[in-house]
C-alpha cells in the first residue's frame, strides 16, 4: 500500500491521470476447499503472473487478500490484452 500511496501522491503532484482495477476471483473458496491451498496458491501466482504481463514493468501488480489481485498503473497507456 505504500507503494500506491506514493504513485497516487505522484500523480496528483504531476497533475497526471492513473488508474486503478481491483479484481476478486469467484468461488476461489471452493478452489481451495475442493483441491487444496496449495493448488489454490498455484491458481493465483499464475494469474498474477499472466496479469503482470500485461502492464509495463512501473506498474504496480499486488495481492491484497485471499482472492484479490490491484493493479495501479501511472498513466491510461496499457495493453488491454487480458485474454492470454
Amino acid at each position: 500500500m505504500d507503494r500506491l500511496e506514493h504513485a497516487l501522491e505522484n500523480s496528483h503532484r504531476h497533475k497526471s491521470v492513473g488508474g486503478i482495477l481491483y479484481l476478486d476471483l469467484d468461488d476461489f473458496k471452493t478452489l481451495n476447499d475442493t483441491r487444496g491451498h496449495h493448488t489454490g496458491d498455484l491458481l493465483l501466482k499464475q494469474v498474477a503472473e499472466r496479469l503482470s504481463a500485461c502492464v509495463r514493468r512501473a506498474d504496480t501488480v499486488a495481492r491484497l487478500g485471499v482472492t484479490s489481485l490491484l493493479f495501479y498503473w501511472k498513466s491510461w497507456v496499457m495493453r488491454w490484452n487480458l485474454r492470454q
